[in-house]
């Protein structure tokens, strides 16, 4: 199967894989087409079929794109053995300094018996630990949905829309809770 640069661009771009809480990138590189987890942490996806995709270091992981929608395809579905991951094409989340705000304070879970803070500054939030030599900073996924490290934290509201506390997933753990307390 060839593929042109025309065909080639109307694969990449961001997807939402909203059942594992992951956002990858199809991106291109020349005539060649890769799945990206992060930058250091992609796979090449060699074509078989018109809209389907084995991964070149991992032939049992395949990739295949449906619906077709302004020029690019949208839908995409990742099998890994028999297991089935179906996400779709989005819009990144890009908040401004104000919208950014609103996401920072105090979070307690009670499960752990522990507090974090959530701060803002210039470049963006982060978890403020008292002795930190570095600063991490979350990366908003989409809108809710930030990524920091190793951990997925998504936020929830109530239903005047204020944040009210945010779940973290980290691989095993999923949905441990944590409260904004202010």
């Amino acid at each position: 199967i060839k593929l042109t640069k025309k065909k080639i661009k109307a694969f990449t771009g961001p997807f939402w894989l909203p059942r594992s809480r992951l956002l990858r990138n199809i991106k291109a590189d020349g005539k060649k087409l890769f799945y990206v987890r992060s930058p250091e942490n992609k796979s090449e996806l060699i074509p078989f079929a018109k809209t389907s995709f084995y991964m070149k270091e991992f032939p049992h992981v395949t990739v295949e794109f449906s619906e077709i929608k302004a020029g690019k395809w949208d839908k995409i579905k990742v099998t890994v053995d028999k297991e089935v991951i179906n996400g779709s094409r989005i819009e990144l989340f890009k908040p401004t300094q104000e919208e950014i705000k609103e996401y920072s304070g105090l979070y307690e879970s009670e499960e752990l018996e522990v507090r974090f803070r959530l701060a803002v500054d210039k470049k963006g939030m982060f978890v403020d630990f008292k002795k930190q030599d570095e600063i991490n900073y979350l990366q908003p996924l989409i809108k809710d949905i930030f990524r920091g490290g190793f951990a997925t934290l998504s936020f929830k509201r109530d239903k005047e829309k204020k944040i009210v506390g945010f779940n973290v997933d980290t691989g095993r753990i999923r949905n441990l809770k944590f409260r904004k307390v202010k």
